[in-house]
């Protein structure tokens, strides 16, 4: 599928609200998401649908691991790749999942630009397609994104892939069975499909589970499957209270609402320093978030604004818009 072409005339606004207004209001309800299909995607990003072959198996590594190596033969994201709903779209068929209740099909990148909108400036843009009484949502990059990644520096460069390169190593035995000579490949991943439920708003979303704990005591697929997952980040290690804020106000919030969305319980950061050596790890359960960053952000603010603008969304394109509308939504 392709995402939908620009549209030339604005076919409604609506504002944000103030944090204060959304904080004030009572919270809006998310049901637990429960996965329902899944695929794998290789390095040449062929897919196999409802496989987990490319799910890791999360290992504690060492400290002091340099998250340099194998930085000179990375291989990135194939550019404009994207985010295809086909493959979310096939996998779901292929499991005989009816999705004709669902209000919106969507990968979670969206929503979590959506709903973290409150605590932001950055500007984003998500593609909208009517399919009958439901709407997909599709990965659209800005022009100031697309902008800054041509630019970067290749110390940029080199801190993104400090990020893959901690992955990598919270996944050591999987790495070890492919060869440790093997290149680390962005495009490789493996992704859960799950439902859930934003106030009224009915969701089928996909995102990208970077592994799972494979000595969890609970097995098998639905809610159960998600309670295995991990999510991965690393970040610089705190020296000062400014780091501190930074950490707590713009990284949390986003780790927050990626993880929550797909039911992940558990965030294992990699706190690493300027030369790319990892010093730290620390594990945060995802529930207890909110209670690291001294009321920096609230959930259900961006659970409010999130429901409302979903609900303002779907009221426009399939209430009162034509059968097969197409736009862009943009902030």
């Amino acid at each position: 599928q392709k995402p939908p072409p620009i549209m030339d005339s604005i076919v409604g606004q609506r504002a944000v609200e103030a944090v204060e207004e959304l904080a004030n209001a009572p919270s809006s309800t998310y049901d637990e998401p429960v996965e329902v299909a899944f695929f794998s995607r290789d390095p040449d990003r062929s897919v196999r649908l409802n496989d987990r072959t490319r799910l890791k198996a999360f290992v504690r590594p060492e400290l002091e691991t340099s998250l340099n190596d194998g930085f000179e033969s990375f291989v990135d994201k194939v550019p404009g790749a994207g985010a295809p709903l086909g493959d979310v779209l096939s996998a779901l068929a292929q499991k005989g999942v009816d999705t004709s209740a669902a209000h919106f099909i969507t990968y979670r990148n969206n929503l979590i630009k959506l709903l973290h909108t409150p605590y932001s400036k950055d500007p984003w843009r998500i593609g909208v397609s009517r399919h009958g009484r439901t709407i997909h949502l599709h990965v659209l990059e800005t022009e100031e994104q697309v902008a800054r990644e041509r630019a970067q520096s290749e110390r940029e460069r080199r801190m993104a892939y400090w990020g893959y390169a901690f992955e990598s190593a919270c996944t050591a035995s999987e790495h070890a069975q492919r060869g440790a000579s093997d290149p680390l490949n962005a495009n490789e991943e493996f992704v859960s499909i799950a439902q859930g439920k934003l106030g009224g708003n009915r969701l089928v979303m996909a995102g990208e589970v970077d592994c799972e704990k494979r000595n969890f005591h609970e097995v098998g697929g639905g809610r159960h499957a998600m309670r295995r997952y991990v999510e991965i980040k690393t970040t610089k290690v705190l020296t000062d209270d400014k780091d501190r804020r930074t950490l707590e106000r713009f990284k949390m919030s986003k780790w927050w609402l990626q993880s929550f969305l797909l039911g992940v319980p558990t965030v294992v950061c990699g706190f690493r320093d300027d030369d790319g050596v990892l010093r730290k790890m620390q594990d945060f359960p995802v529930k207890q978030l909110p209670k690291f960053v001294h009321g920096a952000w609230k959930p259900h603010v961006m659970l409010n604004f999130g429901s409302a603008a979903l609900g303002w969304v779907y009221e426009r394109v399939v209430g009162t818009g034509p059968a097969q509308g197409r736009y862009v939504l943009e902030y």
